[in-house]
C-alpha cells in the first residue's frame, strides 16, 4: 500500500507540473480561461486536504510568529477595505492573490511529507525542468527563427517564455547544489553545469547574475576553508572561459538594459513607471495604501483601476486600460514588489516582507551547521528566497503559483524538515 507521504508528494509534482505547463498549452489550444490556474489550486487543494483530512482536522500547526505576523497583514487589511471605495469581490480576489504563497505554505507545513519523499519532488522537479531546456537546444538547433547571435535568447520554450525558463534554471541550480551536498552524488554537479551554461546561453543578465550568488555561495558554504580558495580559482577561470564565449552578447545585453532603465527615457519605461508610483500612492495613501485589488495586481486585468487614472497611468504605454487584451503590450503586472508597496503601504510592507523572507530568517543561521542535511536545507531555503526575490524586481514571480509551490511549497516541507533534524541532534 502506498503511505500517504508518498501519495502527498505525487500530488505536489502533478501540481507543479500543471502549473508550469497550463499556460502555455492554453496558448497553444488558442484558448483562454481566466483563473483556471487558481481553480485547478483550490481543487489540489481540496484533494489534498480530504486525503490528510485525519491529521488537518486535528490539529494545524502553524509557527506563532508566522501566525502574529499573518494576522497583523489580514487586519491592515480589514481596516483598509472601510477607507477604500473598491467593491467587496474586487477586494477579496485582491487579498487573495496577495496572500496565496502564506496558505500555500501552511498548507505544505502540516501535511505530512517524509525526507525521502521531499527528495523524490526534488529529483523529479530537476528533471522536469532539465527537459525544458533540452528542448530549448534543440528548438534552437532546428527551428528557424530571430535568434540573438549564436545563443539561446529567442528561444520560445514549451515553458510560459524564456524568462520563466531561466528562473526555474536558477531554482534547479539550487536544488542540484542542496541534494550534491547530502548525497554527494556526481550527477547534480554534472546537472548544475548544465543549468548553470543553459542560463548564461539565455542571456538575461538578472538570471546570470543571480546563478553567481548561488554558485559563490555554494562553494563558500560547501568547502572547507582550505580549499575554498582553490574552487574559487576553478569557479572563476570556467567563468572566465564560458565569458570567452558568450562575452559579446552578454555584454550587449548589459548595455541594452542599462540604457533601457536608465537612460535618457528611463521614467517612461511600464517598470520603472510602476515603481515609482508605487511609492507614490504609498506615500499619498498613508499608512494603509490605495487597498487589494487596485495597482499592479491581477483583478486590475478584469476591472482596470480609477488609481492608474489619478496618477496618469492610462497614458503609459502597456498600462491603459485596454492593456490586458494585448497580447504582446500588456504590462499591468510587468513586476511584483510596486503592488504591494502601492496597495499596502510602507507599514505593512515591512510585515509583508518578513512574512515572505520567514522561512529564510529563520533558518539561515544554521546555513554553516556541522550536520550535513541542516546545511543544505537552510542553504536550499536561503537561496531560493534570495533566487525569487532577486528575479523578482523585474517580474511577478511571487504571484505565480508555478513559483509558489517552490518558496511556499518545497520551501515549507524544507523548513519543517530542517527543524526536525534540529530536534533529533
Amino acid at each position: 500500500m502506498i503511505k500517504i507521504s508518498k501519495i502527498n508528494a505525487i500530488i505536489f509534482l502533478l501540481m507543479f507540473f500543471v502549473f508550469v505547463f497550463t499556460s502555455k498549452f492554453m496558448i497553444l489550444l488558442h484558448v483562454k480561461i481566466t483563473g483556471i490556474e487558481y481553480i485547478i489550486w483550490f481543487a489540489f487543494v481540496c484533494l489534498l486536504g480530504i486525503i490528510n483530512f485525519r491529521s488537518l482536522s486535528q490539529k494545524i500547526i502553524l509557527k506563532q510568529t508566522y501566525f502574529l505576523i499573518l494576522l497583523i497583514l489580514l487586519l491592515f487589511c480589514f481596516l483598509n477595505y472601510f477607507f477604500v471605495n473598491i467593491p467587496l469581490i474586487t477586494y477579496l480576489q485582491g487579498t487573495f492573490f496577495t496572500f496565496l504563497f502564506a496558505a500555500n505554505f501552511i498548507l505544505f507545513y502540516n501535511i505530512k511529507i517524509e525526507k525521502k519523499d521531499f527528495y523524490f519532488i526534488i529529483d523529479y522537479v530537476i528533471f522536469i525542468i532539465a527537459f525544458i531546456a533540452v528542448l530549448a537546444y534543440l528548438e534552437r538547433i532546428f527551428i528557424s527563427r530571430d535568434y540573438f547571435e549564436y545563443v539561446l535568447r529567442g528561444v520560445q520554450t514549451i515553458a510560459k517564455d524564456p524568462s520563466f525558463l531561466s528562473t526555474m534554471l536558477n531554482i534547479c541550480l539550487v536544488l542540484c547544489f542542496s541534494m550534491l551536498m547530502i548525497t554527494k552524488m556526481k550527477k547534480y554537479l554534472y546537472f548544475a553545469i548544465f543549468f548553470f551554461i543553459t542560463i548564461a546561453m539565455l542571456l538575461y543578465v538578472k538570471a546570470i547574475i543571480t546563478s553567481l550568488i548561488i554558485c559563490l555561495a555554494f562553494i563558500y558554504i560547501y568547502f572547507q576553508v582550505k580549499f575554498r580558495k582553490a574552487y574559487f580559482i576553478i569557479f572563476g577561470a570556467m567563468l572566465l572561459l564560458l565569458l570567452m564565449i558568450i562575452g559579446p552578447p552578454v555584454f550587449k545585453s548589459i548595455e541594452y538594459r542599462y540604457n533601457l532603465y536608465f537612460g535618457q527615457h528611463a521614467e517612461t519605461i511600464p517598470r520603472n513607471v510602476m515603481y515609482i508610483t508605487g511609492y507614490k500612492i504609498a506615500k499619498d495613501y498613508f499608512p494603509l495604501g490605495s487597498g487589494q485589488g487596485t495597482f499592479g495586481s491581477y483583478p486590475v486585468g478584469k476591472n482596470y483601476s480609477p488609481i492608474y487614472y489619478e496618477y496618469g497611468l492610462d497614458e503609459v504605454h502597456g498600462l491603459g486600460p485596454g492593456a490586458s487584451k494585448s497580447k504582446n503590450d500588456n504590462f499591468l503586472f510587468d513586476t511584483h514588489w510596486p503592488h504591494i508597496l502601492g496597495e499596502m503601504g510602507f507599514v505593512a510592507t515591512f510585515f509583508y516582507l518578513w512574512l515572505w523572507f520567514f522561512p529564510a530568517l529563520k533558518t539561515f543561521p544554521f546555513i554553516l551547521s556541522g550536520k550535513t542535511e541542516i546545511k543544505a536545507f537552510s542553504f536550499f531555503l536561503t537561496m531560493i528566497m534570495t533566487t525569487i526575490f532577486i528575479e523578482s524586481i523585474a517580474a511577478p514571480l511571487p504571484d505565480q503559483l508555478q513559483f509558489i509551490m517552490i518558496y511556499a511549497g518545497l520551501g515549507a516541507i524544507a523548513y519543517k524538515l530542517l527543524f526536525k533534524e534540529l530536534q533529533i541532534q
